[in-house]
């Protein structure tokens, strides 16, 4: 009868606004929170919960700061629902503060003031986020940027007497009598309720945490054992040589390593001008990434013409900058494949058994090359993602690519093989291709060493497929080449290997040109036609780039999804080798540049752990959505200069090391088979 009449009490209260003098706006004025706690009853939840829900609901009567502080603390219905606006979240901040007087000074002159704001709320209380499934009418054909539209969070100040379960039935409940809005039919299906006041102390027992601190700690002993040095060992005739021990812990001496990584050498059988194109690449997919993990949220249409423009064509057609990475490690595995003459000899008079011996001491190299990284990243993720969802209001969910929950797939480099959804370090996906493209392309170089002509047509074979797949698969999954398309069709048409086949193969050709051009003659080729082509390529490459296609038909976007690609990837290719041959001037002079020459070494690192720093810059929040440019470009480089300065640490200590280990105990023995007459190049 107590519960009856303060319900009664409450309903009249918010009748007597002047904004519900219709019945009908009734159940629309009343704060979700109030509607919540009034459905409370003995049969669903037990009696403390209900006698601190009480006290909540006389404090409201009242007019009591401190339960009206309770109450502006929950989330509320939110506008622009009909644009997917569906973060209810309030304020987790203060929520836990209605448990302290507010930090208000106050006159003298007004002492009922005074103690009114001194008088703290007799229960306790805490912040709850509930996640679901939405469904409604008004957004069934409506999509957001990046995230689904079902997605709805709710966050709620409540009594901490009531347990996770009581809360989500009381919640579940109250929408479930569809009294959220007479305006618009909402449906939601909660799954999950979380307590956001655990302390972040506890996450040290996660199995991450302890990973983490091993391998850190096995490298920083690792390091200072390297750093001391110990006496070579004398062989029988006298020469001092290095054990086995000496040699592995010498890999990971961190000042030679560090010295290494910011040296601005280039060897001179490398190919330089690679530089200039990974380090374009680099910073505009990590522009892509930043706005894509932490810039932009609920935005539909897109916030302006001048950003569907501009910000649409120049940082989401980087999806056009992966194929440049693809393109550049193909041609820097052909290309240092093919210069290793005695290999080619040992391959050719190899059994078959010894060549997929050999074939698989390649793979084993390549490896142990990118798994520790990946490894690192992958603790780093579930680090960083643990550390936030203990802290955030805003569901982890939310910000997609560090859950890592199957991070043992990045492990075997099969995680594009799955949903984007499912993926640990969602951006890995493309390593992931990168050692399985290395994997094939390697055996065809094998099989070109020992069949020269029988090796090259199967490239061309193999490139003229993945174009033509491309081409099929685009038009079978209608893909539509727009930011929402894209993303999508991410699953069908963007991560997995087989549309990353042809920008390798292409690689792969042109390393074997710029390898047959160095053992013949450079060609010869007028200034004028080299301009001409130059500027042609480039006329279209800004047209490929600039178009929009997302009003095209299916045949036209998967013309541009593959033939485009395919001579992007083309003209990007012959770039270097114009380079290479000392016609684009411009081009190698870029590349020289100090600052390319570093990028082009942290590239890897820079692209493994950019999308994590960013998320922990940010706090796993997104921002509002309308920031200004100037702000979005402070961001960027923030970002950009954080990723940078750990990128060259985890260089040095991680990936360097492990590239000198599989270069002395995995490539060394190859070499040292090859007969002394045979390392002199033809």
């Amino acid at each position: 009868m107590e519960h009856f009449l303060k319900t009664f009490t409450l309903f009249s209260f918010f009748v007597s606004l002047s904004l519900c003098h219709n019945i009908k706006l009734l159940s629309e004025n009343v704060p979700v929170a109030i509607g919540v706690m009034l459905g409370a009853s003995e049969s669903e939840i037990g009696v403390k919960c209900l006698q601190d829900i009480d006290l909540i609901l006389n404090g409201v009567a009242d007019r009591e700061l401190w339960a009206l502080q309770v109450l502006d603390a929950s989330g509320n219905r939110q506008n622009l629902f009909l644009w997917a606006n569906n973060l209810w979240l309030g304020s987790r901040e203060a929520c836990l503060a209605s448990k302290t007087p507010p930090p208000v000074i106050v006159s003298a002159n007004t002492p009922k003031l005074k103690k009114l704001l001194n008088v703290t709320a007799p229960v306790s209380v805490d912040y709850r986020i509930l996640t679901g499934i939405l469904m409604s009418d008004h957004q069934k054909s409506l999509q957001v940027l990046f995230r689904d539209s079902a997605d709805f969070q709710l966050g709620i100040c409540i009594p901490s007497s009531c347990s996770l379960s009581e809360t989500l039935t009381l919640v579940q409940q109250y929408f479930n009598r569809g009294n959220v809005s007479n305006f618009h039919s909402i449906s939601v299906t909660f799954n999950r309720v979380k307590d956001l006041n655990s302390s972040t102390s506890d996450l040290w027992g996660n199995a991450s945490y302890r990973s983490a601190m091993c391998i850190f700690l096995i490298i920083t002993v690792l390091t200072l054992l390297s750093s001391g040095g110990t006496p070579l060992k004398k062989s029988s005739n006298g020469n001092e040589t290095k054990t086995t021990y000496q040699k592995f812990i010498s890999c990971f001496h961190f000042s030679s390593n560090y010295l290494a990584t910011m040296s601005v050498n280039v060897h001179p059988d490398s190919v330089p001008s690679v530089a200039a194109l990974k380090t374009f690449s680099c910073l505009w997919i990590i522009g892509m990434h930043v706005m894509y993990f932490n810039i932009i949220t609920l935005r539909f249409p897109l916030a302006s013409a001048s950003f569907d423009n501009i910000g649409y064509f120049l940082l989401f057609r980087s999806v056009l900058a992966v194929d440049i990475f693809f393109m550049i490690s193909g041609l820097l595995v052909a290309y240092n494949f093919l210069r290793q003459q005695g290999l080619h000899r040992q391959i050719r008079v190899n059994s078959f058994t010894e060549n997929i011996k050999l074939y698989f001491r390649f793979i084993i190299h390549r490896y142990f090359r990118l798994a520790p990284v990946v490894l690192i990243s992958a603790i780093l993720s579930r680090m960083v993602f643990l550390y936030l969802d203990s802290i955030n209001a805003l569901p982890m969910g939310f910000c997609p690519g560090i859950e890592c929950e199957y991070w043992y797939r990045n492990i075997l480099f099969v995680q594009n093989f799955y949903p984007i959804q499912e993926m640990c370090n969602r951006w890995s996906w493309h390593v992931a291709c990168d050692l399985q493209l290395y994997g094939i392309f390697i055996a065809i170089l094998f099989i070109q060493a020992k069949y020269p002509r029988s090796g090259r047509l199967l490239v061309v074979l193999v490139t003229a497929v993945g174009v033509l797949l491309t081409f099929l698969l685009c038009i079978y999954y209608q893909f539509q080449l727009s930011v929402l398309g894209v993303f999508e069709a991410i699953d069908t048409v963007y991560t997995p290997l087989w549309y990353r086949i042809h920008p390798y193969g292409i690689g792969v050709f042109i390393g074997m040109i710029i390898v047959m051009a160095k053992n013949t003659k450079m060609p010869t080729i007028s200034n004028r036609s080299v301009s001409l082509f130059v500027i042609c390529s480039l006329t279209f490459l800004i047209s490929q780039v600039l178009s929009d296609a997302a009003s095209k038909g299916v045949l036209h976007v998967a013309f541009l999804w593959s033939l485009g690609r395919f001579l992007f990837a083309v003209f990007m290719g012959s770039y270097l080798c114009l380079a290479e041959w000392g016609y684009l001037t411009p081009l190698t002079k870029l590349a020289s540049n100090n600052f390319c020459v570093r990028i082009n070494k942290l590239s890897y690192t820079l692209y493994m752990f950019h999308s994590v720093l960013a998320r922990l810059a940010f706090g796993g929040r997104l921002p509002p959505s309308e920031l200004s440019y100037p702000m979005i470009v402070i961001a960027y480089l923030g970002i950009l200069t954080a990723t940078y300065l750990f990128s060259i640490i985890c260089t040095s200590a991680i990936e360097v090391p492990f590239q000198k280990l599989t270069e002395v105990f995995i490539m060394k023995p190859i070499r040292k088979k090859e007969p002394i007459h045979t390392k002199k190049s033809t």
